[in-house]
């Protein structure tokens, strides 16, 4: 991937160059066009390697979506397209899968889960930059369950606000994650079961951004959770900034606040 910076900022395709924007880089991404026939990825030998990639990548793509559904309350805080990052991780959580074959190996949350734990939805300020207090927490994931310890938090020392927006509160999402199986009867990849995209999602009050809060426990709970296996537990955290808006409500400002994901059990 070229970078096309200077005079010439076309987009859109040229002879054999295509150019285009991307959020999260600066410039103009440029790309050659060619590659490959789609016939000689089908049939060639060459390719083979190629086309037992393809079928996993279904796979992925299916526990990138898995994920999403899990932090379900918690995306609106990405201030990049994170599908790449994450579909990467899940990638590292596929090859750990050392029970099937190539073109066929599983996304095991319920195994690897903790490789995804750390996850950031952002870029330009991660959330360990934002909110810089430790969080405690416990999760039963018997009970679909969790408590958060939230400590005292002073502005300007445990809260970074970088565009000074007047509002905050705290967000979690305790969500659910199914693990990713090829089923060979269909030849194709599913959730191991459907008891998928159940989440539970808690916030602080609004506060003033130049006042500090006193300690809070907060609790969230999966309606009607069975834990079984195959299905995980992912708690994620966030931080959001607002404004005031007509009517007493509160706007919040896009791009302003962070999120990541704590833990995966």
């Amino acid at each position: 991937m070229a970078k096309l910076k200077g005079l010439l900022t076309y987009t859109g395709s040229m002879g054999g160059l295509s150019a285009y924007q991307m959020r999260g880089v600066d410039g103009i991404v440029l790309r050659e066009k060619g590659g490959p026939t789609k016939e000689q990825v089908k049939k060639s030998s060459r390719f083979a390697m190629t086309r037992l990639r393809n079928e996993e990548w279904a796979g992925n793509m299916k526990a990138v979506q898995q994920m999403n559904l899990a932090m379900q309350g918690m995306r609106h805080l990405g201030d990049y397209n994170y599908t790449g990052a994450l579909s990467k991780l899940c990638r590292r959580i596929q090859d750990e899968d050392r029970t099937q074959e190539l073109g066929r190996r599983s996304v095991l949350f319920s195994q690897s889960g903790y490789i995804v734990e750390g996850f950031g939805l952002n870029m330009y300020h991660p959330f360990d930059s934002v909110l810089k207090h430790p969080l405690q927490y416990e999760i039963e994931k018997a009970a679909g369950t969790a408590v958060i310890e939230l400590p005292e938090i002073i502005p300007g020392i445990h809260l970074s606000n970088p565009m000074k927006q007047p509002l905050y509160r705290i967000a979690f999402v305790l969500g659910t994650v199914a693990d990713i199986i090829y089923d060979a009867n269909k030849n194709c990849y599913r959730p191991v079961g459907e008891l998928t995209g159940w989440n539970a999602v808690v916030q602080t009050d609004w506060q003033s951004s130049n006042e500090k809060t006193t300690t809070q426990q907060l609790e969230l709970a999966i309606h009607n959770w069975q834990s079984q296996p195959g299905f995980s537990l992912v708690l994620s955290a966030g931080v959001e900034f607002g404004q005031p808006a007509a009517g007493g409500y509160i706007q919040i400002t896009r791009y302003a606040g962070a999120g990541k994901v704590l833990r995966v059990v």
